[in-house]
């Protein structure tokens, strides 16, 4: 998507997103702009895992920002030690749909070199008898590329991503939607869903802000981190199937609060003629052929959304085997919807 280059998108605790039906004000918002005079201990950052080198405000780009910086003579040998940052109390509340959001630089260098910038929160039982750490964002070099990791395979939600600009600033947004998942997004965009129904007690509490060591001192930028319950309605997103072999499968889902899926009515449509029967949050298509490719949509009728969304779906007679992508000791490829995400795990130079 090439509205994703070189896009600069700075988050406010005055931004709220208004739909068709009206939507309340936000119960609880929190913005944390990095600016002068600004420290560690003013906001009540502490280590994680191993203290970075340098973990401070600097003018950068025209403005105030927090840089963070890891020195290569502080490399372990180990790789859980070698993720080194800070992070934070942020305790968002218990609510149905939760967010954390921050703006980030990737580096004019970051096309050549071994870098990788953490976005990560935690989830914590409110009664503090259950942690775990279930999806972070990641931008990642040489290359650059995105990484987006969570439970499971995961919904891919755009079809064609561009990868990160050295040079850029982009905002990564988390959002937790209790009791259906998690959603991932890129400067406002969401790109991808991941499954999970996590209970009705769990919240974001911890956030956290990392840079891997790979022996290499190098510093990454950061600014507005953004909290918010998130009661303010947030807008349904729709799976992209991408491209699929003749004879497939796909589905196609409504990416939403579980609340919005349960209560909202719902009418597929292929080529804007209206599909009998498919009045779910969920088109499952089988036997895929080429006169299945073409556009398709959901009318969403919703107290808090009225709209309609809408994807394609491509069919090809042969797509190519995909080989496996190698980077650096470790690499595993992902294929959703015919687009293929890589997790990396750091690794040693």
């Amino acid at each position: 998507m090439s509205t994703l280059k070189g896009v600069m998108y700075l988050t406010t605790a005055a931004c709220v997103l208004m739909l068709a039906g009206g939507a309340a004000a936000q119960a609880f918002s929190e913005t944390e702009a990095f600016g002068e005079g600004w420290t560690i201990d003013d906001f009540g950052w502490f280590p994680d895992r191993f203290e970075p080198a340098g973990f401070d405000v600097a003018e950068f780009d025209g403005a105030w920002r927090l840089e963070h910086t890891v020195d290569g003579g502080d490399e372990q040998d180990d790789d859980f030690v070698n993720v080194q940052g800070m992070q934070r109390e942020t305790n968002v509340p218990v609510a149905p749909i939760q967010s954390k959001s921050i703006d980030i630089y990737v580096g004019e260098d970051w096309d050549t070199e071994d870098r990788l910038i953490r976005f990560q929160p935690r989830v914590r039982d409110v009664n503090d008898e259950d942690s775990s750490w279930p999806v972070n964002i990641e931008i990642v070099g040489p290359g650059p590329e995105f990484n987006f990791n969570g439970p499971g395979d995961g919904v891919e939600l755009v079809e064609d991503l561009s990868p990160p600009q050295p040079g850029q600033w982009y905002t990564l947004g988390i959002e937790l939607f209790q009791g259906s998942g998690w959603r991932l997004s890129v400067d406002g965009l969401p790109v991808m869903f991941f499954d999970d129904d996590s209970p009705a007690s769990h919240h974001m509490d911890i956030v956290y802000l990392n840079l891997y060591n790979f022996g290499e001192t190098y510093s990454a930028y950061w600014d507005n981190l953004v909290v918010t319950d998130g009661e303010t309605a947030q807008e349904p997103s729709i799976s992209s199937p991408g491209m699929i072999q003749v004879g497939g499968s796909a589905e196609l889902r409504v990416i939403a609060p579980a609340q919005l899926l349960e209560e909202a009515s719902f009418q597929w449509y292929f080529q804007g003629q209206a599909l009998d029967g498919e009045t779910g949050a969920t088109l499952t298509l089988t036997d895929v052929q080429v006169g299945d490719e073409g556009e398709y949509s959901v009318e969403i009728d919703h107290a808090a959304f009225s709209g309609t969304l809408v994807t394609s779906l491509s069919v090809a007679e042969n797509l190519p085997a995909a080989g496996p992508i190698v980077i650096g000791l470790f690499a595993a490829a992902l294929a959703v919807g015919g687009v293929a995400y890589v997790r990396r795990r750091p690794r040693k130079v």
